[in-house]
């Protein structure tokens, strides 16, 4: 979906954390980069490129990747809506989205100098002529999910070489004629699908082959169809963007049993708020919220957050560095056609507040969609 065109606010959501629940027992990936060095991608739809950049981990500051912007590897009319990157530092992968087609483009990184170049077999078209809605990876990067509109879950093996995407037995999962947007949680256990006409379903993740089995759900969502989730890292909690009937978004904050999986809804905040990102240390959850809306927190319930309106942008996406240090959003400009901008704030860690850095924002290229930080 394109980014909303009329002026938003980017808020800043504070987690209140009650609770020391263990994240998990996976051993995440270690980074194929040398110690200090870091990339930062932004996907551009109206100029179907790709702008890279190399991060300093200190300042925050940004300096183009040589050979930036890089041309989408993606069909003429589609249209980057997701970047995500392997907990390894690999590959880039980027959703080409134009209904009623989709496909699924994966780039390698230079470990050096952040330049992508197409991997193998890439673009991975869909098997139905069917839009995407999400790309996730699990933290062990060797699973690659993909909801889309129509066609279930799509699910790929990264080979052992990390050099291309093999599909896993049986896909695709889940209910072929709905629509999905999932995402795995931190521990890799479970795959959790925001299924906007079913509510939200549990798929069990096989640690052998990457294949999905559905094992709790589907759990509603009072009046609101969900459209995104967002884990909390403590396997907890679960932040659910709502749509009710097609007239106003909701973001429900929800209870998660990370036993068996069980998802059910703690409360409710009104008002349009597209989920962006949450701070890796889960502090901080990011969003947008238009003129027409006004955001609410509960301090009082463990897993709820409240919120403070910081800065007039027009956010069409954003990411937070792995430290919990900076924070990137992507801005449009008012011409469809004209170069957007990539602003780069630094996060205190202890109030949520948001400095720009100098420098920023930074050029990058037309209607920008998705921005994805390495590891």
């Amino acid at each position: 979906m394109k980014p909303h065109s009329v002026p938003v606010l980017l808020f800043i959501l504070a987690i209140l954390l009650a609770l020391t629940t263990s994240c998990g027992t996976t051993t995440p990936l270690q980074s194929g980069f040398p110690p200090g060095q870091s990339f930062v991608y932004v996907a551009n739809d109206g100029s179907q490129t790709i702008s890279g950049f190399k991060r300093d981990i200190t300042t925050g500051a940004l300096t183009p990747v040589q050979g930036s912007p890089f041309a989408a590897d993606v069909e003429p009319g589609l249209w980057s809506s997701s970047l995500a990157v392997d907990p390894k530092n690999l590959m880039l992968f980027a959703l080409g989205h134009k209904a009623p087609g989709g496909q699924l483009s994966v780039y390698l990184i230079n470990s050096d100098t952040g330049a992508l170049a197409p991997a193998a077999g890439s673009p991975f078209n869909f098997p139905a002529a069917c839009s995407t809605r999400s790309i996730s990876v699990d933290p062990t990067g060797r699973f690659v999910y993909v909801g889309t509109q129509c066609a279930g879950i799509l699910a790929w093996q990264i080979d052992r070489r990390g050099r291309t995407l093999v599909p896993v037995p049986g896909s695709p999962f889940g209910n072929l004629n709905a629509p999905y947007n999932a995402t795995v949680d931190t521990a890799g256990k479970y795959l959790y699908a925001a299924e906007y006409t079913n509510g939200i379903e549990t798929f069990a993740i096989d640690q052998s082959t990457g294949s999905l089995q559905l094992v709790n759900g589907p759990f509603y969502i009072p009046h609101d169809g969900p459209k995104s989730i967002i884990m909390h890292p403590s396997g907890n909690f679960a932040y659910v963007m709502g749509d009710a009937n097609d007239l106003s978004l909701e973001l429900w904050v929800c209870a998660v049993i990370p036993s068996d999986g069980a998802v059910s809804a703690l409360e409710r905040q009104s008002g349009g708020v597209p989920l962006l990102a949450l701070a890796p240390d889960a502090k901080f959850l990011f969003t947008s919220i238009g003129t027409y809306g006004t955001l609410t927190g509960q301090p009082n319930l463990s897993g709820s957050y409240s919120a403070e309106p910081l800065r007039s942008l027009l956010p069409s996406a954003a990411a937070v560095t792995p430290d919990n240090r900076f924070v990137f959003a992507t801005v449009n400009s008012p011409q469809q056609s004209a170069p957007g901008t990539l602003s780069v704030f630094r996060l205190d860690e202890t109030t949520g507040a948001l400095t720009p850095i100098p420098g920023s924002p930074y050029s990058v290229g037309a209607q920008p969609t998705a921005v994805a930080v390495t590891h």
